[in-house]
């Protein structure tokens, strides 16, 4: 009689069984297959990485672009006045008119404006700009007048109120590109989207391409089903 810790029974391992019922073999009847002969590779998951990293990087660059469409606060002054600034050549200028946060009254007239080149003497044509309104840190501004420069160079933008006021309270800077601004808010959100949707397709091919490899070897494993199964 033997006492103390026994082994336990070793039963006899038999291999895989081919399947012979009808129909397709069923998962749990195909023999097992080491993940490491499957291809593509598993390391491959790690590719879908890449379009989302791209997808993060155009948004960001998006971002960026779109906050400088946004025009900065324009530089205040009240007419009757004349305004020297250095511009360069097609970058598009406003003239504002300040409707809240000036000492002056605002009026909801254009005012006079004429804009020429310091250096040339040559007159800037002007153009009636839309109805955009800009808030910042609690003055509010809207546009009244457009106009490009040509050229770098000097250039002074002298206006005069409008009919029938004495003073009139403007503001002089860029010129607001908001269908951009717009644009490139909807081309961040959508870079950052189709980054997401190619890494989850790269992801579904990989497992797709390697589920194939797989039921292919399980099948070479298995051999060929007898006529009739």
């Amino acid at each position: 009689m033997q006492s103390g810790w026994q082994p336990p029974p070793q039963y006899p391992q038999y291999p895989h069984q081919p399947y012979y019922g009808p129909g397709p073999v069923p998962g749990w009847a195909r023999p097992p297959i080491d993940t490491r002969l499957l291809r593509p590779k598993a390391w491959l998951y790690a590719l879908s990485a890449i379009p989302v990293a791209l997808g993060l990087g155009a948004a960001a660059l998006c971002i960026v672009l779109a906050v400088r469409a946004f025009p900065d606060e324009p530089q205040p002054f009240t007419a009757p006045h004349t305004v020297l600034v250095r511009l360069d050549g097609g970058e598009e200028q406003t003239i504002w008119a300040q409707t809240r946060g000036a000492a002056d009254p605002s009026v909801d007239v254009p005012p006079r404006c004429v804009v020429r080149n310091r250096g040339s003497e040559r007159f800037v044509p002007l153009s009636r700009s839309g109805n955009t309104t800009l808030t910042i840190n609690g003055n509010r501004y809207q546009t009244e007048l457009d106009f490009s420069p040509p050229a770098d160079g000097v250039y002074s933008v002298k206006c005069r109120p409008a009919f029938g006021t004495e003073v009139q309270a403007l503001a002089l800077g860029e010129s607001p590109h908001l269908g951009r601004f717009a644009a490139l808010i909807v081309g961040a959100i959508a870079s950052f989207l189709i980054g997401l949707i190619l890494c989850g397709g790269v992801i579904a091919l990989v497992a797709v391409l390697r589920h194939r490899h797989k039921r292919r070897l399980q099948d070479e494993a298995m051999g060929p089903r007898p006529p009739g199964t």
